[in-house]
């Protein structure tokens, strides 16, 4: 059994605490050896606090509530056409978005052709990334256009663009081009062929081992699902919106504030505030590295402005981030910056009693928008669904029997990637110490070096001291 002061000294040094000689001096004359107490490794320890109150929790909602009172948008329009061209660099850096190589081919694979009353669908795989191709659905209304077009992201449905069929048959049955994508490790793009799967959690994160992650991946593939759509030729490239609810949501507002080639954008179910979304359980893919200490979801979103945009909450909403109070916090912040553009009309919101999803009513405000934004045809207001008929979810399917090796799962890419990566520090012949140091310093967000001030002790229980200690910061550990 490791000795106790050992312990605690090595548990500093991971932490990187200072400890003053004093301290330690302090604490050695108050932990006894464990030989002297009778302490045997059999032993169980018990909590330090009777209370198990979260302190974690507790701590980490402060500290958010307290980013959000510091991220004030600047209220003069050249102080925050500075500021974003900064949030916008701290964006991709913390998303882990790397140059998106618009010139690389696309090499479209079109797998079948599904006609239907008044547009068709296509299903498609294109090249997004070295080597990497996304799967899906392409609907084409008929008539040579060109007509405004939509991406559409899917969320955590497990089946990707097959759960978005409603939203592509609406939009071209109205005149629009619609892409549905399968996310990043969903849909047809899952580790085992055909097996549909949550493409966040553990899975997700483990593009972080690879320098990658799910939220920046996936901006990266839309922004190249964004240069498709204005290839085509019967696509109006000066008009192309976005909408996805949940995750895709999410997804709408991280490309539109990146990706000003989108015009007008609606996230469903999606936008909230980082202080709602800390210990929220929201999906990795929701997670931008940093976010808090450069922004808050209102920055985001002020990204936006001048372009359309407009939100969709529910007030039968399950998940905490996405309650209408949150977003209705980050609307009023985002929208001082609208009106620093005089485009107040621009940015808006609708809240539907509903529970979370991408329902009709959905459908019918996006629709509004878009002919307002997309075409002009309209006053915004929602539009009235046409009728249609989902397809059996096996026809929009681009691989149903078996799965062209370019479609990587996450797994697979994690293997390529980490593969390449190995060989490459294998064949280096030599590291600067401190630079590697440094670079972990940074991965592991160790900033500061703080001091241990004070140590509380509590009574003993079944042989073991219980101590909990204070350091400069006012961490409690």
């Amino acid at each position: 059994m490791i000795n106790l002061f050992s312990f605690f000294l090595l548990s500093l040094a991971l932490i990187q605490v200072n400890v003053p000689e004093s301290i330690i001096v302090e604490l050695n004359q108050r932990l006894p050896s464990t030989s002297e107490k009778g302490i045997t490794d059999t032993d169980s320890l018990p909590y330090v606090f009777t209370d198990r109150m979260d302190i974690l929790d507790l701590t980490l909602r402060t500290e958010a509530a307290t980013w959000f009172t510091v991220h004030q948008l600047p209220k003069i329009r050249e102080e925050w056409e500075t500021q974003q061209i900064h949030l916008r660099d701290a964006i991709a850096e913390g998303a882990k978005i790397e140059n998106v190589d618009s010139a690389l081919p696309f090499n479209v694979q079109l797998t079948g052709t599904i006609t239907a009353d008044g547009y068709v669908i296509k299903n498609i795989a294109f090249q997004t990334l070295p080597d990497v191709y996304a799967t899906a659905n392409i609907y084409v209304p008929e008539g040579e256009g060109p007509f405004p077009a939509v991406l559409t992201m899917m969320g955590h449905w497990e089946s990707g663009k097959l759960a978005g069929q409603e939203i592509g048959h609406t939009l071209a049955l109205n005149g629009y081009v619609a892409l549905i994508i399968d996310p990043w490790g969903a849909g047809e793009r899952t580790t085992s062929f055909n097996e549909f799967e949550y493409h966040g959690g553990n899975l997700g994160a483990s593009l972080m081992n690879v320098g990658r992650s799910l939220l920046g991946i996936q901006v990266s593939e839309n922004m190249r699902a964004v240069d498709l759509l204005i290839s085509l030729p019967y696509v109006d490239s000066d008009n192309i919106g976005a909408t996805g609810a949940s995750g895709g949501g999410n997804q709408t507002m991280w490309l539109t504030a990146l990706d000003e080639r989108i015009k007008a954008a609606v996230p469903v179910v999606s936008v909230g505030t980082f202080d709602s979304y800390v210990l929220g359980h929201n999906c990795i893919c929701e997670v931008l590295i940093d976010g808090l200490t450069h922004t808050e979801a209102s920055g985001v979103l002020a990204l936006i402005a001048p372009r359309a945009l407009k939100m969709h909450n529910h007030t039968k909403e399950s998940n905490p981030a996405f309650f209408p109070e949150a977003m209705l916090r980050s609307y009023k912040n985002a929208r001082l910056i609208y009106g620093l553009y005089d485009a107040d009309d621009n940015i808006s919101y609708d809240l539907f009693d509903l529970t979370h999803g991408y329902y009709q009513e959905n459908r019918e405000g996006m629709l509004g928008w878009f002919d307002l934004h997309l075409k002009g045809t309209a006053n915004g207001s929602p539009k009235k669904e046409i009728p249609f008929e989902n397809i059996p979810e096996v026809e929009l399917m681009v691989y149903p029997d078996e799965r062209f090796d370019g479609v990587l799962s996450t797994a697979k890419y994690n293997i390529e990637q980490g593969r390449a990566l190995r060989s490459h520090f294998l064949n280096t012949l030599e590291y600067d110490s401190a630079l590697k140091k440094n670079e972990l310093q940074k991965i592991l967000r160790i900033n500061e070096k703080s001091t241990l001030s004070q140590i509380h002790q509590y009574s003993t229980i079944k042989g073991w001291d219980r101590f909990s200690l204070k350091t400069t910061n006012n961490t409690i550990k």
